[in-house]
C-alpha cells in the first residue's frame, strides 16, 4: 500500500549551486538550481525509504521538526 509522507526540505544557496536537506531523515542532496536540488532530494529520500531496512528508516525518522526564525544580536 502506498502512503504519502509530509516532510520538510531546507534549501540554501552554496558556493556551487544549491544544497537541500530533509531534516526528518538527515539526508541531503545538491543541484545547480533550487528546483534541481529539491528534485534530487526527493529521489534520495524516496530511495532511502524504499531500500533501507525498516528498522533504520524508523530509527532515523524525526517527526517533530520545527523551522523557525532566530534573531541574534551582535556587536
Amino acid at each position: 500500500m502506498r502512503r504519502s509522507l509530509q516532510l520538510t526540505a531546507v534549501i540554501k544557496k552554496v558556493a556551487e549551486g544549491y544544497s537541500a536537506l530533509c531534516p526528518q531523515f538527515d539526508l541531503t542532496s545538491k543541484g545547480n538550481t533550487a528546483e534541481e536540488a529539491l528534485h534530487n532530494l526527493h529521489g534520495v529520500v524516496k530511495d532511502f525509504i524504499e531500500t533501507a531496512p525498516t528498522a533504520e528508516v524508523e530509527s532515523r525518522m524525526q517527526l517533530e521538526v520545527f523551522v523557525s526564525r532566530l534573531e541574534v544580536e551582535t556587536n
